[in-house]
């Protein structure tokens, strides 16, 4: 009984989290419609994307079996598409994504939730030059040495000559760089002959065993 009402509980915080962010998105909205400026505009319509990828996260944990934990590779395929519905260019980039079961813990999920955010929405606004589209490739793969590989990259026209990740003003690409340094892992740029990639390297130790799960689930 004791076990029930503990996961009642944890149920009914994340489903008013969940709402409170969803709450704060359209204030953000709200705000973002009454702002003339365009730069302006722009940095409040990413600061409410950046709350609704949180809010995906929860709605996730609301619906998981395991409470508290997310199905990382589950919520990667599930942003992209709906980044890519989101996105309003006329020639819209496709996202394929290949990912292997990862589960983690609420709280990495949504720090991962907001650097797929920036490097996903990263690819659809700079990626391809205007009029212009291409596949944006997204995997989620286990290295040999056991640390966990996610890669995002794209077919476009890469980046632009003397780039520097350390020295860049973007606050989305420092948003990616904070959030990868927060989980322990770390960000490697590649150019590629046509187009870039986003390495980004989470340690071993980032997932859940599928048996301690299983144990935090029982009663």
């Amino acid at each position: 009984a004791l076990f029930e009402q503990k996961l009642f509980l944890l149920r009914e915080l994340q489903h008013r989290v969940m709402n409170s962010l969803n709450l704060l998105s359209s204030v953000l909205d709200l705000q973002r419609r009454h702002v003339r400026d365009a730069e302006a505009r722009d940095q409040l319509a990413r600061a409410r994307d950046r709350v609704l990828s949180m809010g995906t996260v929860y709605r996730q944990l609301y619906q998981s079996d395991h409470a508290g934990q997310v199905e990382f590779a589950e919520f990667l395929r599930k942003v992209c598409e709906e980044s890519q519905h989101a996105y309003a260019g006329l020639n819209k980039p496709v996202i394929h994504v290949d990912a292997e079961p990862l589960l983690i813990s609420g709280s990495k999920a949504v720090a991962l939730a907001v650097l797929t955010h920036e490097l996903i929405t990263n690819a659809l606004k700079h990626a391809y030059a205007d009029g212009e589209t291409g596949p944006i490739l997204v995997s989620l793969k286990k290295a040999p040495d056991g640390a966990y590989e996610l890669r995002f990259s794209d077919r476009g026209r890469g980046l632009p000559e003397g780039f520097d990740l350390g020295e860049t003003k973007s606050l989305g690409l420092k948003v990616i760089r904070g959030t990868a340094k927060q989980l322990g892992g770390s960000v490697e740029i590649k150019r590629l002959e046509k187009g870039t990639e986003f390495l980004i390297r989470l340690p071993p130790d980032i997932g859940i065993e599928r048996s301690e799960a299983d144990r935090e689930g029982a009663p």
